[in-house]
């Protein structure tokens, strides 16, 4: 499986000229047990890394509206 793909799609769009090219990430997880999202954002953080974009994974609740931050 690769995790990198939501990342290295993101940065094929940019380096395309469709989309800017990302200053920094975030990563919003809702569930962050769930192995899925964590390789999700994993993954993210990999891809860009890599090309030097600085990357957070911020942990969130499955109804964002109600996040007191």
């Amino acid at each position: 499986m690769r995790i990198f793909m939501a990342g290295e799609h993101a940065l094929a769009h940019a380096k395309a000229g469709e989309n800017p090219m990302p200053k920094q990430v975030l990563c919003a997880n809702p569930d962050p047990a769930h192995g899925g999202l964590i390789a999700r954002c994993k993954g993210m953080t990999d891809a860009m890394k890599a090309t030097g974009i600085n990357t957070e994974t911020l942990a969130t609740d499955s109804y964002p509206a109600q996040t007191p931050w």
